[in-house]
């Protein structure tokens, strides 16, 4: 049987008529003959009642702090609550057979790292019953459980890996990912208005940019699909926004001379360290830039990182010394120093203090005219997009 498995974020859940609308993308994969798994979310950002966010903000409140398993017990409460009320949407809509299921009751075995657990094991034996007798399960994302029978989670943006990890284990033959905002684009909108969408990406790249700060996908769900070899699309409940596809490269169009930068991605929480040889009080220091996972708790949280991190991306990018040189200039000749610059295969990073990164993106995307200049994506055949709507 043809499997979808598709993840809805926690903004495209955040009220009825929103629910509605992704409950509709259900629907519409159900009638065509689709056996489709769900996963969702927490509902909201930061604020929204039953949001991670804030759920981890109410815990912060408290005195002594709340030991790591109980606080993915109550951390892994927005999901599940995601999880009820959307089938219940489902429900609403006329699709009876449609049941919400936590992570645990999904088959989820995880390893004992609260609040960083990792899957190491899919039991599909239910969910391959429920989808037998052509029920839609709901899963809450972002959880799991132990062989022992913890409940953990999976760290921020981990139900995108709840969703590719089942993919993976019922073998199924796509992944959509349904975020507010679209597909993939070449920066983030935010700082960059004039961002483009990406229509096609290789997994390395989407890896490279996710790793490097571009938060539509989560690394880890990359590699998960890259070693299924399935495919991802990104794109909006609406169909509104353009969608990016996710593959192995093998199909993308790149017509004459693809440009050498696919995308711009950036991280704020750098912080650099100096490393001294043990045992040689008087040895000199090396400097190492570092970027910490802030949410980790590792780094200090009483004062902002000095310093970001902007990575351009692309097949090629790392090994082609005119991209390197031309980057280089173009933020010398706005006023901005890099402090390091970090190169590899597909990427090249430039280290830059923090209250300059968002302005060397925005100087770096138009300097590889990454809008394009007829508005369209410079390095992308816009036909490839055709074949993320299929």
């Amino acid at each position: 049987m043809s499997i979808l498995v598709q993840k809805y974020g926690g903004k495209c859940l955040s009220t009825p008529h929103q629910r509605v609308e992704c409950a509709r993308c259900v629907l519409g994969a159900v009638r065509a003959g689709r056996k489709v798994v769900v996963v969702v979310s927490a509902m909201g950002r930061a604020g929204a009642p039953y949001a991670t966010d804030t759920l981890m903000e109410l815990a912060a409140r408290e005195w002594p702090p709340l030991l790591p398993r109980e606080l993915d017990l109550m951390l892994a409460c927005g999901e599940i609550i995601s999880a009820a009320l959307f089938a219940h949407t489902l429900r609403s809509l006329g699709l009876e057979k449609v049941r919400a299921l936590t992570g645990a009751q999904a088959g989820l075995i995880t390893s004992a790292s609260y609040g960083r657990a990792r899957i190491v094991r899919v039991n599909t034996d239910s969910l391959h019953e429920l989808l037998k007798d052509n029920w839609v399960p709901v899963v809450a994302g972002f959880q799991g459980i132990t062989k022992s029978g913890e409940v953990t989670t999976l760290g921020r943006g981990g139900s995108d890996i709840t969703a590719t990890a089942l993919a993976a284990a019922l073998k199924a033959s796509l992944v959509e990912i349904y975020t507010h905002a679209g597909g993939v684009r070449t920066a983030d909108p935010d700082l960059v208005p004039q961002a483009r969408p990406v229509p096609a990406l290789s997994y390395w790249e989407a890896w490279h940019l996710a790793a490097a700060g571009m938060r539509v996908l989560h690394p880890d769900s990359i590699l998960q699909a890259a070693r299924s070899r399935i495919p991802l699309v990104v794109r909006d409940p609406q169909g509104r926004c353009a969608r990016t596809l996710v593959t192995d490269g093998a199909n993308l169009a790149r017509p004459g001379s693809p440009a050498p930068v696919t995308g711009i991605a950036h991280r704020l929480d750098i912080r650099q360290l100096q490393l001294r040889p043990s045992g040689q009080a008087c040895a000199p220091t090396f400097p190492l830039t570092v970027a910490y996972p802030v949410e980790t708790g590792v780094a200090p949280r009483h004062s902002p990182a000095p310093y970001g991190a902007v990575t351009l991306v692309g097949a090629g990018t790392g090994q082609d010394p005119q991209v390197l040189v031309e980057a280089y200039q173009a933020l010398l000749r706005a006023g901005i120093s890099p402090l390091q610059c970090q190169p590899a295969p597909m990427r090249v990073s430039f280290i830059t203090r923090r209250e300059d990164t968002a302005r060397a993106v925005r100087i770096l995307h138009d300097h590889f005219r990454l809008a394009g200049a007829d508005g369209t994506h410079a390095g992308r055949d816009e036909g490839t997009n055709q074949a993320a709507q299929g």
